[in-house]
């Protein structure tokens, strides 16, 4: 069987590309996270929203799985501090899966896992 790019892009069970996932989290961080940099009094509020249009657009462009999405806000600093963040699952390893990835601009990191579930309803 010969692989197309989009069957690579898409490593194995992922629901969508690669490539999407990674917009998505793109134009959600982007448009959540302040530029005028990290502000701890705002992190809840940024994180809720930006899970909420991650979950609406995988939701729109995906249909037969349930999603989580974990996001994690970490500050840009001289100092940066250590981060370990692990998941684990139990799960169907052919449909289901997690898949990581970090967006970052000048002020703040925003660490993202995006795990998905195939529902057969």
């Amino acid at each position: 069987m010969s692989k197309t790019s989009n069957h690579e892009e898409l490593h194995g069970n992922m629901p969508l590309p690669q490539s999407k996932l990674t917009e998505i989290i793109d134009n959600a961080a982007s448009s959540v996270v302040s530029t005028e940099g990290y502000s701890h009094n705002d992190t809840s509020k940024w994180n809720s929203q930006f899970i909420a249009k991650v979950l609406d657009a995988l939701k729109n462009d995906s249909k037969g799985y349930k999603f989580l999405v974990h996001s994690t806000l970490v500050e840009v600093t001289d100092h940066r501090p250590g981060i370990k963040s692990s998941t684990g699952g139990f799960w169907n390893t052919e449909k289901d899966g997690v898949w990581n990835y970090k967006w970052s601009n000048d002020k703040v990191d925003v660490l993202v896992s995006i795990a998905w579930i195939h529902s057969s309803v």
